[in-house]
């Protein structure tokens, strides 16, 4: 069964599908936008932000756990490693 019957089908899928394609366009488009105008500083910044953990107290404090190679987030961020 090819995908377009499968939408035809279930036109719930099919809503649901478009809905998360949005979704991930709207985030390729955040994402660029804020490479092409956002310092390197402030790229790393919202990097940490948008991983850190925040505690239960309030959320004043919390913790980032990094398991990426430094070469692999400048990658991501479009900066030198140094």
């Amino acid at each position: 069964m090819t995908l377009r019957n499968l939408l035809d089908r279930c036109p719930e899928l099919a809503r649901r599908l478009i809905a998360s394609l949005a979704r991930e366009v709207h985030s390729l488009a955040v994402n660029t936008h804020a490479l092409m105008h956002k310092a390197a500083p402030a790229r790393f910044a919202q990097w940490l932000v948008e991983r850190c953990q925040f505690s239960g107290d309030g959320e004043r404090s919390g913790v980032v756990r990094i398991s990426e190679r430094k070469r692999d987030i400048a990658s991501q961020l479009a900066i030198t490693p140094e």
